[in-house]
């Protein structure tokens, strides 16, 4: 049993000090601008309240056109790069499950800013995209990693940590137990703790919802936190099959929100939900900035414990000049205060931390917070309307009719099959009382003052210990006229959504594939080899008059990344189901090296000019025994090595047989005319015979 003890307390400015605001273009290939320390706090982006809370959000009031950089967002990672120990995040809230989004808590090696990504590891602790409302917990190594093949609660859906042409990682969902891991179900639960525990054995990964929390977290570090005492972990990335010290050290923390990319942005069009908002994910979240008000991290604190005796296992940023934790990261006092005080019964409960006071869950359908709609709830219908409901009937007659969405607002009860244009709002602004439970809440409605203001009305006086309410002073809303000014407090079954597995955020392209230990230079690049064609025009060398089209084939030896902008075909992307092909081809012209000569015809022009521009490649125009050239014709073909026999069997699919090789430097007319006039020899044999 490892002991432990406190290092760092990381909390308001102090954990903004102790990291950096990475401000480059996104590896992940995001629609995201990233901005530095400055900018983030001149546009409000990153704030502090009264309680020490740190929030991280995103510009939500700004359009942007395609072609700009993207939503601007923040990135941060630690000043110092960590090597074991146990490190506890308190959340007071997530962003929310919303169409475009891409946020993450996670953990990478950042040296030289990150560019030998995945050597050293990266852990993503707290991973989703899009509307889903269930974690992802990933890990993304070099070659020779893979889960092990127990131990943990949660469900391992991809056992290879290694590279792959999507660098997917091995990856793990929670528990069906948990259901309060992600997003808004998170948020509605009023926060929550992730711990990691990093020892050499392994690293283990825990989470608890806002009441579920260890008192040896809650009340550390008047009490140790004990790992042996939190029962078996969610997740374990190293142990059996994975050297851990090998494949993760020198590790910095790291939170940011990304838009669209490699994750969020792949999976757009296999999401139901989001794709019906608009054709692309980039289109969505440059258009719909009031769509992000809810895209925001509140971060109660982040603890560093070391392991007892061992000191800091922890070396300074290689790129960084600051002291790795500011001196204000002070230790917290032992001592706790406890303030009694009498309690107000008319005043509506509220739950920790910002979360609803209703039922985390009713039966299969989880609470996912209070949700507005500007288009009036286009998607739900309502179901019923009773002078006791509350939320357990309205999942009661939701699920009679097979719906999964189920929303209250005051007596009445609405139901879904998809949110459509619903998102979640402040889950304080839901502060009608349940008609048939005071202890509940059903709804609000949107004040005069605009989206933030709320009505307030009457309480509700309990009738028994049943919680049943009796209504003495209810305001009344009109239910047709004014859809759009209610909200609801809702519910949804999320039985067997499971997130795909994600690309990794360090990005990069996956390393070698020998084992990479520390202190060893590692190479970047995956090789591969790899045929291109490339279609050209020229000279006709029979027929000065005219433009004949041909084919170059060589081969390449090319960087496998699987990140281009333009992947080559066979290339994988995840979707919905796990990963799949996608089609896109890279143009050849872009690979092979090309040039641009001026050569001399008889009226070939467009307009009929003696002088025509022709882009052909490099190796066609210089020529070399080095030099490996098949020309091909695009019309007719017959390759030159088979036999008179054979030519019955001629196709107007270009051959794939080489015509000329190891050519001299014959220049360009040289080379391609002597392949036309091969061509047009043999053509003419063929339709002699």
């Amino acid at each position: 049993m490892a002991a432990y003890t406190l290092g760092h307390h990381l909390v308001g400015q102090g954990l903004l000090d102790a990291f950096n605001f990475f401000h480059d273009s996104d590896p992940s290939r995001g629609f995201v601008n990233y901005l530095d320390e400055a900018s983030a706090h001149a546009q409000k982006l990153v704030s502090i309240d009264t309680a020490s809370r740190v929030r991280l959000g995103v510009d939500s009031t700004n359009f942007y056109n395609l072609t700009d950089v993207g939503r601007a967002s923040v990135r941060l990672t630690t000043k110092e790069a960590f090597n074991h120990g146990l490190f506890i995040a308190d959340f007071n809230r997530m962003p929310a499950s919303t169409c475009g989004t891409w946020p993450a808590f996670w953990a990478l090696n950042n040296a030289d800013n990150g560019i030998h990504w995945p050597v050293g590891g990266e852990l993503d602790i707290i991973e989703g995209q899009n509307d889903v409302r269930s974690n992802l917990f990933a890990a993304h190594t070099t070659a020779g990693c893979s889960q092990p093949a127990s131990g943990f609660s949660g469900i391992s859906t991809r056992m290879d940590c290694g590279p792959d042409p999507m660098n997917l990682g091995c990856t793990y969902i929670p528990p069906p137990s948990d259901d309060t891991s992600y997003g808004d179900t998170f948020n509605a639960a009023g926060g929550g703790v992730y711990a990691m525990q990093w020892e050499e054995d392994g690293i283990k990964i825990w989470h608890w919802s806002r009441d579920m929390i260890p008192d040896d977290i809650k009340f550390a570090p008047g009490l140790t936190p004990d790992p042996e005492t939190w029962g078996t972990p969610q997740a374990i990335f190293g142990g059996s099959n994975c050297d851990t010290d090998t494949y993760f050290y020198d590790l910095s923390l790291a939170i940011n929100i990304n838009f669209c990319g490699d994750y969020a942005g792949n999976l757009w069009a296999s999401n139901p939900r989001c794709s019906a908002l608009a054709p692309t994910c980039k289109e969505y979240v440059a258009d719909n900035p009031l769509a992000f008000t809810q895209t925001y991290w509140e971060i109660n604190y982040i603890e560093v414990w070391n392991r007892l005796g061992s000191g800091p296992d922890s070396t300074t940023g290689s790129n960084s000049t600051a002291p790795p934790f500011p001196t204000n990261s002070t230790i917290p006092s032992t001592t706790r205060m406890v303030t009694l005080s009498t309690v107000d019964t008319t005043a509506i409960p509220t739950g920790a931390n910002g979360g609803l006071i209703d039922p985390e869950s009713i039966g299969d359908y989880t609470l996912l917070g209070c949700f507005g709609s500007t288009g009036g709830y286009q998607t739900f219908e309502a179901t019923a309307d009773l002078p006791d409901m509350n939320n357990d009937a309205c999942v009661a007659a939701c699920a009679a009719d097979g719906k999964k969405f189920a929303g209250t607002f005051e007596t009445t009860c609405y139901c879904a099959d998809t949110l459509g244009d619903s998102v979640a709002t402040d889950n304080g602004r839901c502060d009608h009382r349940c008609p048939g439970s005071a202890l509940q809440t059903c709804g609000g409605v949107v004040g005069p003052a605009g989206p933030g203001g709320n009505v307030t009305i009457p309480p509700f006086n309990s009738t028994g210990a049943n919680d049943t309410a009796s209504i003495l002073v209810r305001t009344h809303h009109n239910r047709r006229a004014a859809p759009a000014t209610i909200l609801l407090t809702l519910y949804g079954n999320i039985t067997g959504e499971v997130a795909p597995p994600a690309p990794g955020i360090g990005g990069g392209n996956p390393a070698a594939t020998t084992t990479a230990i520390r202190n060893t230079t590692v190479t970047n690049m995956v090789t591969i080899t790899t045929a291109v064609t490339v279609k050209y025009k020229t000279i006709c060398a029979t027929n000065p008059a005219t433009l004949v089209e041909l084919q170059y084939c060589t081969t390449l030896t090319i960087e496998k990344c699987g990140c281009s902008k333009t992947p080559g075909s066979g290339a994988l992307f995840p979707n919905a189901t796990g990963i799949a092909p996608i089609t896109a081809v890279a143009p050849a012209q872009t690979l092979v090296p090309m040039v641009t000569l001026t050569e001399t015809c008889k009226a070939c022009g467009v307009r009929g000019e003696n002088t025509v521009t022709l882009t052909v490649p490099q190796a066609v125009a210089t020529g070399g025994p080095e030099v490996v050239v098949t020309a091909f014709a695009t019309a007719l073909v017959i390759p030159l090595n088979v036999s008179a026999a054979a030519a019955a069997n001629v196709s107007a699919k270009a051959s794939q047989m080489p015509v000329m090789a190891g050519a001299d430097g014959l220049g360009v007319g040289g080379v391609i005319g002597w392949g036309v006039m091969v061509w047009l020899g043999v053509f003419g044999i063929m339709v002699a015979l």
